[in-house]
């Protein structure tokens, strides 16, 4: 698993380099309400793309990682997937595009009608972005995954960004740069994913529609919840403040979820085997317990240093920034518990307990809205930081009680504790 992880760790911190390059160009040449901007469109088309996805590219990881023999059954799997994210990510768009004045009112104005269409239009192939790469996940090919969900976007962005900057093509502004960066992303994934999946015959048989969106669509609800939990302090936090407040924030929770990167890498590697090795009592034990101890040994030395420096790293983004330093301190008490409590969302899902997981998350996020309502009119970021960090830190221990209860395993890992169940 170190090894493995290691390899996804790297491209991580590689395409965690060209996101923050990506904001570094718009906070030092476009200022922190380009940020905030950007930040607004970003957290939408993230949120809108779930919807169109129904849950299909989380299934994708499950069923994929279960049929690891089969690549029939397999291209079949992926077809329905692909099907299901056409239609409903065609639905969105458009619902999106006739609904985009009531948004831009909902968000105080802050993105254009060109903007929303923008966004209306990219939905479906950046949705499609994330079926892929959860196919390659699924299918295991850890670099491919990461490549996608980590590097192509941002980098590709950066690139279009800095070359306009540098006059040797027009210049685009954040919004732009990244919708081009989007497209090509899309057309690469077709690429990748069509090579990992081989050509040949596919088998449509293995997994009925039906039985597909039963497993689906409570991931959906999962997913939805999970980043509307994430990104609801960003939406809540621009409809009552500027948008220089949103960039400041934004940049902020950017720099902490630095400390995240290795769980995800850990996740890259284990989510599909605690599908496969379920049955194996043992292996997955000692599956969970290997991936937590990985989780907080990585994640740790990232959380002190981000403890020790935050002004100077913030700094980097330029001078206005350096007044979120506080802001990094309370995001990382809810870090913490993230990094304690191991991969306990993937557990829960790849464990059969995906709509228990779906419920533990909603509870977090309806927690995390009205801990925003009544923070952020009376402390600013702040207040959507310490509302973020409480939630966060909720639902993860929630979840690693009921794997304790219904699995009997610890996701918990803490050195100075006597594990009892090793």
């Amino acid at each position: 698993m170190l090894g493995q992880s290691l390899k996804v760790l790297i491209i991580k911190i590689f395409g965690l380099l060209c996101g923050y390059l990506f904001f570094w160009l718009m906070g030092n040449y476009f200022g922190s309400e380009e940020v905030g901007r950007f930040s607004l469109f970003f957290t939408l088309l993230f949120i809108f793309s779930i919807l169109a996805k129904l849950g299909s590219d989380t299934a994708l990881v499950r069923f994929l990682a279960q049929l690891t023999d089969e690549p029939q059954k397999q291209r079949g799997i992926y077809l329905k997937g692909l099907g299901i994210t056409i239609l409903s990510g065609s639905f969105v768009s458009l619902l999106v595009f006739v609904l985009q004045p009531f948004i831009v009112d909902l968000i105080g104005g802050k993105l254009s009608q060109r903007e929303m269409e923008s966004m209306a239009f990219l939905i479906t192939p950046f949705a499609i972005i994330h079926l892929n790469f959860e196919g390659l996940r699924g299918r295991k090919d850890v670099i491919g995954f990461s490549l996608f969900q980590n590097v192509f976007r941002f980098g590709i962005a950066s690139v279009v960004l800095a070359l306009g900057l540098m006059g040797l093509i027009e210049q685009l502004d954040s919004i732009q740069a990244y919708s081009l960066a989007v497209l090509i992303t899309f057309v690469l994934s077709f690429i990748w994913i069509g090579y990992s999946l081989g050509s040949g015959p596919f088998d449509l048989s293995e997994i009925d529609w039906r039985s597909f969106l039963s497993t689906s669509l409570p991931m959906l609800l999962s997913a939805s919840v999970f980043y509307i939990l994430s990104w609801t302090d960003i939406l809540m936090l621009g409809s009552m403040r500027t948008e220089s407040e949103v960039g400041i924030y934004n940049t902020a929770f950017r720099l902490v979820a630095i400390a995240n990167f290795p769980i995800m890498a850990v996740s890259a590697y284990a989510a599909p085997r605690f599908a496969e090795y379920l049955a194996k009592k043992d292996q997955f034990k000692q599956l969970v317990q290997q991936s937590s101890r990985l989780c907080l040994m990585a994640s740790l030395p990232i959380i002190l240093v981000l403890v020790l420096i935050p002004e100077q790293l913030l700094g980097i983004f330029g001078e206005e920034f350096k007044v979120g330093y506080f802001i990094v301190y309370i995001l990382l008490m809810g870090q913490l518990v993230n990094s304690i409590t191991g991969l306990a969302g993937d557990i829960l899902q790849m464990s059969g307990n995906h709509k228990l997981f779906s419920l533990i998350i909603l509870g977090g996020a309806i927690l995390n809205i009205i801990l925003n309502a009544i923070l952020i009119p009376k402390f600013g970021y702040h207040g959507a930081a310490l509302a973020s960090a409480i939630s966060l830190a909720g639902w993860k221990l929630c979840s690693a009680y009921f794997i304790r209860q219904r699995l009997g395993v610890q996701s918990i890992y803490l050195p100075i504790l006597k594990r009892n169940d090793q």
